[in-house]
């Protein structure tokens, strides 16, 4: 495993060695020339870092179990690869994102038959090549119809006032949990509707197996 996250470096920063990774986020849009630190949290062997096909190095796992390498952004795109005896085995990606225009989704399957096991459905914005986008948050209208009930939502954000039973919540960091409570269990079809103004409207379908 080998996953990516990066952080500004103030600039006035003396001694990096202190550096507590505040700001940590999975995004690769920064302000042109801004000076930057990429972390790579892995437990392979070793990792190298290419920035549009360049390498930044390759670097030994030491005993804080992350890797990291200092540079100026340059947008466009970030690739880590995990080594183990000396073997590419895992990859991460990160991509510069444009302006997000519309959702993907994943939903989370559970191993239970039960009235009371919620359906969790995770909501990512993306842009218009379909790269996550971490850095442009909107507020989202979620509608669902079918033998289910929205239960709630959550973006994450430790600062949000936002009423968690509401049917709209801002994302944080491009996401938003979105919590179903099924009415039946049967094999009926949920429709989860998803609306922001100015992005694509979304339709989730699932069978409330």
């Amino acid at each position: 495993m080998a996953k990516l996250e990066v952080a500004s470096i103030p600039a006035n920063e003396k001694d990096l060695s202190q550096f507590r990774y505040r700001g940590l986020q999975p995004s690769w849009n920064w302000d042109s020339n801004e000076k930057v630190r990429i972390v790579c949290y892995t437990n392979c062997n070793e990792a190298e870092l290419f920035l549009n096909g360049k390498s930044l190095g390759r670097k030994t796992l030491p005993e804080e179990k992350m890797i990291y390498w200092d540079t100026v952004y340059t947008p466009g795109v970030l690739i880590v690869k995990g080594y183990h005896d000396g073997k590419i085995i895992s990859q991460d990606t990160l991509f510069t994102a444009g302006n997000a225009v519309a959702f993907s989704n994943k939903i989370y399957k559970s191993l239970f038959k039960s009235k009371e096991i919620m359906q969790q459905v995770e909501v990512q914005l993306i842009d218009a090549k379909n790269h996550p986008v971490n850095n442009d948050d909107h507020e989202v209208t979620v509608e669902i119809s079918g033998p289910a009930e929205l239960a709630g939502l959550e973006s994450g954000s430790n600062t949000s006032h936002e009423d968690y039973k509401s049917n709209k919540r801002k994302t944080y960091n491009g996401k938003l949990l979105i919590f179903i409570k099924p009415k039946e269990v049967t094999g009926k079809t949920v429709h989860v509707i998803l609306t922001s103004p100015g992005m694509k409207m979304k339709n989730i379908s699932y069978r409330n197996d």
